[in-house]
C-alpha cells in the first residue's frame, strides 16, 4: 500500500507536515514499508517493528541513513500505521467542525469553526487507502466499508460522526465525511460573550430549565441545535437523574446519574417510550424527525414522569414547529404540554462572506399558538398569563414584577460573566 495521499502548494488551509523534504529514495523506503506492515501490526510494537524492517530494508538496498534520515520515514509510516495519514492531523484540530474528501485526487476540505470551508492543501491519492481509514475508523463497531456494502455510517472513540461511501454508490470513487465535536462543550456564558445567544434570553432560559419547564431547540442543519442543548445543561441540578436518548451520540451532559441510550431509527422511539419504565428526572433526546418520535416525545410530557423534557427538531419558526409537530400526527390539544421552543439559524451572509449563525426566536407555547417571550428587550405581557409562566412562578416564588428584575439581574451576570 502506497502512502495513499499527498501535500500540495495550494490551499487556504495548510497541513504543517515536511512531507515535501522526502526525497525519492525514503518515499521508496516508506512505500515498502507500508507495503511489508499492511496489516497494522499491534500499536505497542510499532515502533520497534518498524525500526527493525527499516533497518533491513536499507541493509538490503545498500542505502546509507542517518537518525534524522530514519526518523522522516517512520514518522510517515506510523501516520499511515497507527493513525489515519494527513487525516489524522484533522482529526487532532480542535477548531474543525467536520472534514470532508470528496474524491481521489482532490483537495480535502475542512469546516473550519468562524471561517465556513476552507480547501486544504492535503489530497487523498489512493481508494484503498480511503477505504482502509474508513475501516480503521469503523472496526471497533464491527463495520466494515466493501464494494457490496458501499455506505457506512459509524460514530467514532471521540464522539465524532463519520459517513462514507465508495462506488456505485459515489461517482469520485469515495466520499467520507466527518463531523466533529467539542471536547469540552460550550457553555452559556461563552455563547453569550460569542453573541449568539442574548443575554435576556439566556436568564429566562436559566429560570425555565430550574423550573422544570420542557424545551424544543430547532432550527436547520448546523445551526447551532445541540450545542445549545448541551450548554443548557448547565441549569439541571447535577444531583438529577438524566436518561438521554440518540441515534447518533452528540449530546454532552455533565450528570454523574446519567443513562444514555443510541438506537437505530427503527427502534428509536420505543426508547423513549421507554424511558416512563426508568423514573428520570429529565429526558433528553437527540433528535425528532418522525411520527413515532414524536408521539413518544409528547407521551413524556403529558405523563409528566419526567420533571422536564428536551429535544431538538429541523423547523424554520416557532410556528412551523407546531404545524409540523401537528401534521407528524400530534393531537393539536396535545401541543401546549410544551413550554419553549427556541429557533436556530444558519445561513449564509452574503456581505461578510461567510456563513453565520443566529438566534432567531424564543417562543411560549399557549393553546396551539407560538408566542414570543421578549419583544425587544421586554417581557411579551402576554407571557405572564402562560402555563409555562406559571411554571417558574410556582418553583421561583416570582410574580410579573418580581421576575422581571430577576430577568435583568441574572442578564447582567452573563453580559459580564468570563467565560
Amino acid at each position: 500500500m502506497k502512502l495513499g495521499w499527498t501535500l500540495r502548494e495550494s490551499g487556504a488551509y495548510r497541513v504543517p507536515w515536511n512531507l515535501g523534504a522526502l526525497t525519492d529514495r525514503q518515499r521508496g523506503v516508506l512505500d515498502a514499508l507500508l507495503d511489508a506492515y499492511a496489516l497494522h501490526p499491534p500499536r505497542d510494537t510499532l515502533r520497534k517493528t518498524l525500526e527493525a524492517a527499516l533497518e533491513a530494508l536499507c541493509f538490503a538496498r545498500r542505502i546509507r541513513w542517518d537518525a534524522s534520515w530514519a526518523q522522516s520515514v517512520l514518522y510517515f509510516a506510523e501516520q499511515n500505521l497507527a493513525g489515519f495519514g494527513v487525516l489524522s492531523h484533522f482529526l487532532s484540530d480542535d477548531d474543525l467542525e467536520e472534514i470532508a474528501v470528496v474524491g481521489i485526487g482532490k483537495p480535502v476540505y475542512v469546516f473550519v469553526r468562524g471561517q465556513g470551508w476552507l480547501e486544504t492543501n492535503a489530497a487523498v491519492t489512493s481508494l484503498d487507502f480511503a477505504v482502509d481509514c474508513v475501516n480503521k475508523m469503523a472496526r471497533p463497531l464491527g463495520r466494515r466499508l466493501t464494494a457490496s456494502q458501499p455506505r457506512l455510517s459509524a460514530v467514532l472513540p471521540d464522539g465524532s460522526r463519520l459517513h462514507a461511501c465508495m462506488a456505485p454508490v459515489a461517482l469520485e470513487g469515495i466520499q467520507i465525511s466527518i463531523r466533529k465535536f467539542r471536547k469540552t462543550p460550550f457553555s452559556v456564558g461563552e455563547l453569550v460573550a460569542d453573541g449568539f445567544l442574548p443575554s435576556r434570553a439566556a436568564a429566562v432560559l436559566s429560570l425555565a430549565m430550574q423550573a422544570d419547564a420542557s424545551v424544543v431547540v430547532a432550527g436547520n442543519t448546523g445551526s447551532g441545535k445541540t450545542t445549545l442543548l448541551n450548554a443548557l445543561s448547565e441549569f439541571v441540578p447535577a444531583s438529577e437523574r438524566i436518561v438521554a436518548i440518540e441515534d447518533a451520540p452528540e449530546l454532552s451532559w455533565p450528570h454523574a446519574h446519567q443513562v444514555r441510550l443510541v438506537g437505530e431509527p427503527s427502534v428509536f422511539s420505543g426508547l423513549v417510550a421507554d424511558t416512563l419504565r426508568m423514573r428520570p428526572d429529565r429526558v433528553v433526546v437527540g433528535e425528532m424527525r418522525r411520527a413515532q418520535e414524536v408521539a413518544a416525545f409528547f407521551d413524556v410530557l403529558l405523563s409528566g414522569q419526567a420533571k422536564g423534557a428536551y429535544a431538538t427538531f429541523h423547523a424554520e419558526s416557532a410556528q412551523d414547529v407546531v404545524s409540523r409537530l401537528e401534521f407528524l400526527g400530534l393531537n393539536p390539544r396535545d401541543v401546549s404540554a410544551l413550554d419553549f421552543v427556541v429557533v436556530l439559524k444558519r445561513f449564509s451572509d452574503a456581505s461578510a462572506g461567510r456563513e453565520k449563525r443566529i438566534f432567531e426566536e424564543f417562543a411560549f407555547l399557549e393553546q396551539g399558538a407560538a408566542c414570543p417571550v421578549l419583544v425587544g428587550s421586554s417581557v411579551n405581557p402576554l407571557f405572564f398569563r402562560s402555563k409555562a409562566f406559571r411554571k417558574i412562578s410556582r418553583s421561583h416564588g416570582l410574580n410579573p414584577v418580581a421576575f422581571r428584575k430577576k430577568m435583568d439581574a441574572e442578564a447582567k451576570k452573563w453580559i459580564f460573566k468570563t467565560p
